[in-house]
């Protein structure tokens, strides 16, 4: 008698063992008998595939993970943590940068590619403020470009050219102005071999209106001395009549400036001066600033005995030697290039084998105590308030 036979199979899976189970079914007289046997089907076992996982990136690309799936069950995968490693190439000037990562599991390994635009030649500027008033402009240049680069200024009508300085903001060039040039349009061109890379033009006013008006960037005390400078600049140009309807303070809240008396200074002696000098051929006539360029200290004589000045004593300002001159005035010896937090410094001035002690505020004293002179006076108090500013803020950075 010949059974009829049926199967069911419950499939394996990747770690279970599946079956197959065999049925035969015969039917004698009125009863059915039947019989099963089972047959098992080993587990398959996970078939990963290694050639089409995927990547998982962190959003900084500093890490990743590369995760693998079962060509029998995608549900049954394997996540593995990568090492990540990156290359850069720096962007420049011109030409866009790049920063590579690449992530490696095994053999296997993805990339990720982040582009760093160009960076464009000019980087920005700030405040020379370390003597003489300027501005600083900065370029992204490689070494190798910039030592054929330089920077050409035009001011007035004028030019001059020069090379830059590296610097840890970037490479530099700075154009110097005069307290009565802050309003002043400087150009530069920056020129990198035989071409033309960047033309701008700037201001001192610009910058320093920019830390004014921007205080959250900016500390009160370089804003203080920002609006002082400009109030001195506003002052020079009415004294010395430049520019006079394009004030370096015209765009500034406050113009004021507050009167001063008296300063202190080291006492001085014109006759014992005159007493010291006398033997050289020469009669001390008096001490000034010269504030139309940078801020000088100029000591002047006359000339009595040409034969005993012949051979011009030795001389020295401040410890630094100085060379005698001479203008319409009469002959002098001076301390050029006085930084603005220095003006109130006392010096030691030697000639010959006499020493005095000076300070630029016997000058500003000598100003307020004259009978008229309004503007220079107004000048030398604006001086003196951008003095104190300069010293209050490098004072708060040092």
């Amino acid at each position: 008698m010949t059974a009829t036979v049926t199967s069911e199979t419950t499939a394996a899976t990747c770690t279970v063992a599946g079956s197959t189970v065999y049925t035969a079914t015969v039917t004698f007289g009125e009863e059915t008998y039947t019989d099963t046997k089972t047959v098992t089907i080993a587990a398959l076992g996970h078939n990963w595939d290694y050639d089409n996982g995927t990547w998982s990136w962190a959003d900084d690309y500093s890490a990743a993970t590369g995760t693998i799936y079962c060509r029998n069950d995608a549900s049954h995968t394997r996540t593995y943590t990568a090492t990540v490693t990156s290359v850069t190439t720096p962007a420049t000037a011109e030409n866009d940068g790049l920063i590579v990562y690449t992530a490696t599991v095994g053999s296997y390994s993805d990339t990720k590619t982040v582009i760093l635009p160009a960076l464009g030649w000019r980087m920005g500027h700030s405040l020379s403020l370390e003597g003489d008033i300027g501005v600083n402009f900065y370029y992204n240049l490689t070494d190798a470009e910039a030592e054929n680069a330089t920077v050409t200024f035009t001011f007035n009508g004028e030019t001059t050219t020069q090379s830059l300085e590296k610097t840890d903001d970037g490479y530099r060039a700075t154009f110097l102005v005069a307290a009565k040039e802050m309003a002043e349009r400087i150009t530069a061109v920056l020129t990198v071999g035989d071409e033309v890379k960047d033309t701008h033009a700037y201001r001192v006013r610009t910058y320093a209106m920019y830390i004014v008006n921007h205080p959250e960037e900016f500390s009160e005390e370089l804003q203080t001395l920002a609006a002082a400078m400009l109030n001195y600049g506003a002052r020079a140009q009415v004294y010395f009549n430049y520019d006079v309807s394009n004030l370096a303070n015209a765009d500034l809240a406050d113009q004021t400036i507050a009167d001063i008396s008296t300063l202190s200074a080291p006492a001085f002696s014109a006759t014992s001066l005159n007493n010291a000098v006398a033997s050289y051929g020469i009669e001390y006539i008096g001490t000034t600033l010269v504030l139309e360029s940078n801020t000088i200290l100029r000591v002047y004589f006359n000339v009595t005995n040409a034969t005993a000045f012949a051979n011009p004593p030795s001389a020295t300002i401040g410890g630094q030697a100085a060379t005698w001159g001479s203008n319409a005035d009469g002959v002098y010896i001076e301390l050029a290039d006085i930084a603005a937090q220095d003006i109130g410094n006392t010096v030691t001035i030697t000639i010959g084998s006499y020493s005095y002690q000076y300070s630029a505020y016997n000058y500003i004293n000598l100003v307020l105590g004259l009978d008229d002179e309004a503007l220079l006076k107004e000048t030398v108090t604006a001086l003196y308030h951008y003095n104190q500013a300069a010293a209050a803020y490098f004072n708060s950075v040092a």
